[in-house]
């Protein structure tokens, strides 16, 4: 598959200019509403961290009691309740930007105020947030498919018009199984291919970099260093991969080349029988069959190294 076939399948796509843009507007608010699911996790873990516990003094204490006030209550510094729902990571939040926001979600809707209402509240938006994330996932496939069709037709049409040009030599058996092999192989291939890229140009770094601010948002110092503790990680592993898939593909030529050694004495058994060679055949053959199991069992080692280092690799970071 080569990049100019990926850029002229890209090409055709993008002529469809409405079906894409749509499809990449279908991306982009699905990638926000992947967000809003995470956000949902984080509001779902901190209530099963305070379970619904008010204990508060103080300036928290005063806050709690103007947001939900407990009657009867005879001190203002000290505020104890129970199943308050939403009520405890609003106080811890109160200084945020979003805090009104919040306090004003708590005081309109019932939902928020007890434990049981605000599980049952995030499941229900998560619900409403997953269908319709679907709705639109499926909408930007219908979208792209369009236009991937599109797209095939009109190469299939630019390789049927170079095999005329072509005029007799593109007929003959040789040139008629290249022609085969990329429309029932390469084709296909390159125009899947394009339209996962398609799909992902817009969704992935939205996400990406809305999960990101959502992080600094929660903790400004950790999640600097992680920024900075993973690019160092993606440079050193750019590096060392660059090294370790040079060494993968000269394994891979070896290997390659005694396989292509045995395949081409086996073509030969009509001249090996006809000068007598059997002896010398077999011990060629054994020879070659040998390298090129030698050869394998190195790729195949080095691939489970490298895979055991990628996973460790991923577990340090």
């Amino acid at each position: 598959m080569a990049l100019a076939d990926l850029h002229r399948a890209r090409k055709y796509i993008n002529r469809r200019r409405l079906q894409v843009a749509t499809s990449h507007l279908c991306s982009l608010l699905a990638g926000l509403l992947y967000v809003g699911w995470m956000i949902l996790l984080v509001f779902c873990m901190d209530l099963l961290d305070h379970k619904g516990i008010a204990s508060f003094a103080g300036e928290d204490a005063q806050y709690a009691q103007r947001i939900d006030p407990v009657e009867g209550n005879p001190s203002v510094d000290v505020y104890q309740r129970q199943d308050t729902g939403l009520l405890p990571t609003l106080v811890r939040l109160r200084d945020k930007w979003y805090a009104p926001t919040l306090e004003q979600l708590y005081r309109s809707v019932p939902l928020c105020q007890t434990d049981v209402g605000l599980l049952l509240l995030i499941a229900i938006v998560a619900l409403v947030i997953g269908v319709v994330r679907f709705i639109l996932l499926l909408l930007q496939s219908r979208l792209l498919v369009t236009a991937t069709a599109d797209a095939q037709s009109r190469l299939q049409t630019e390789i049927f018009d170079k095999q005329f040009e072509l005029g007799g030599n593109a007929v003959s058996p040789n040139n008629q199984a290249k022609v085969e092999s990329l429309l029932r192989d390469d084709l296909p291939t390159v125009l899947d291919s394009v339209q996962i890229y398609m799909e992902r140009v817009v969704r992935e770094p939205v996400k990406i970099l809305s999960l990101l601010t959502f992080a600094f948002l929660i903790n400004f110092p950790l999640s600097l260093s992680f920024v900075i503790l993973s690019l160092l990680t993606w440079i050193a592993g750019e590096r060392l991969w660059g090294r370790f898939t040079r060494h993968r593909q000269s394994l891979d030529t070896t290997s390659a080349s005694a396989t292509s050694r045995l395949l081409g004495l086996a073509t030969k058994h009509r001249v090996i029988a006809g000068f007598s060679a059997e002896e010398h055949y077999a011990r060629s053959f054994d020879g070659y069959v040998d390298q090129a199991k030698k050869a394998t069992e190195r790729r195949l080692r080095y691939e489970s190294r490298l895979r055991n280092l990628g996973q460790f690799a991923g577990l340090i970071i």
